[in-house]
């Protein structure tokens, strides 16, 4: 091989690795992203489920949970 395939090759190799690196990278934070929503559903599940009493001593009447636990989103600060 001449330099000039040589480099051409090595240079090919490097995107190959650098884009398996990437979607290595995207498919971490997809999973940690799964598995947040999934720890929010739960605490907002639990959340439903307490009793009033326990509730009140939160500072949170029974219908803010229920209002809280019907949420799908993410809170910003539970992103960071």
């Amino acid at each position: 091989m001449n330099n000039i395939t040589e480099s051409s090759c090595q240079r090919t190799q490097q995107l190959c690795m650098d884009s398996q690196l990437g979607l290595y990278q995207r498919l971490q934070q997809w999973s940690k992203l799964q598995l947040l929503k999934a720890r929010i559903r739960r605490e907002r599940r639990q959340l439903q489920e307490m009793p009033a009493a326990m509730l009140r001593d939160m500072g949170i009447t029974p219908e803010q949970a229920q209002a809280e636990a019907k949420r799908s989103d993410i809170p910003v600060f539970r992103l960071g």
